[in-house]
């Protein structure tokens, strides 16, 4: 047998050996990988509120201290941790640097807010009254409410007022909060405008939060002076110096 003839034989043996060996088995799929534990949701808020007095804004230029809780701010830019923000409640508007934890923006309604802080309290307080949700606000009003000097007082008839004459009073009641909260130095009771409390012959409408039993209740929006009765004997206290 020739050389050729041997070669060709065997390369023939080998093809028929390939056909009858069968395929190998698939490569097996690559493992998933690791699946990175999920993180906060990304903060989209526009708007904050100073969870507690003495909130400081750290500038470029300096630091602002904010007197009061609940005072109102436009989020500028959304960090890591903090946010830069501009105080819309403050002389001047200044900006500055906050941590995240010292501000409150998710508001709740009032029924699920009133176990929380004052500041959590005024929020859902605040955006049950931009929406005009009086259901949502009786809910968390005190018995003794109050919302006018003359007739009847209480929920119903605070209800029945700003679903009627005195509707501009619940509108104006957001604008009213973002101004800052402040203790009125009697019966544990916290209002807003701060102005009530520092302003000798302040007239105007204010709104008033009290702890009780249950957690946060909705004491008083109402204007000109507060009446006798539980909370008789309450009164602005001297302008701080």
């Amino acid at each position: 047998m020739g050389f050729r003839r041997i070669v060709r034989c065997a390369a023939l043996g080998l093809l028929g050996l390939a056909a009858c060996t069968p395929p190998p088995p698939p490569a097996p799929p690559p493992l998933p990988s690791p699946t990175a534990p999920a993180g906060p949701p990304p903060f989209t808020a526009t708007e904050v509120w100073s969870a507690e007095p003495g909130l400081v804004l750290r500038g470029d230029s300096g630091a602002v201290t904010l007197p009061w809780a609940f005072m109102r701010m436009a989020v500028l830019r959304v960090d890591s941790t903090e946010l830069l923000v501009r105080c819309m409640a403050c002389r001047g508007f200044p900006a500055g640097r906050v941590e995240r934890s010292r501000v409150v923006h998710e508001a709740r309604t009032p029924l699920q807010a009133r176990q929380l802080g004052l500041a959590d309290f005024a929020l859902a307080v605040r955006e049950a009254a931009r929406r005009k949700d009086v259901e949502a606000l009786r809910r968390v009003m005190s018995r003794d409410f109050i919302s006018t000097l003359e007739g009847p007082e209480g929920p119903g008839e605070a209800v029945a007022g700003w679903q009627g004459p005195r509707a501009s009073e619940l509108e104006r009641l957001a604008g009213l909060l973002d101004r800052g909260i402040v203790s009125t130095g009697g019966g544990g009771v916290w209002a807003a405008p701060p102005e009530f409390a520092n302003q000798r012959g302040y007239a105007d409408l204010r709104a008033g939060f009290r702890r009780g039993r249950d957690g946060w209740e909705f004491i008083f929006l109402v204007r000109s002076g507060l009446p006798s009765g539980p909370l008789r004997g309450l009164a602005p206290p001297p302008p701080r110096p």
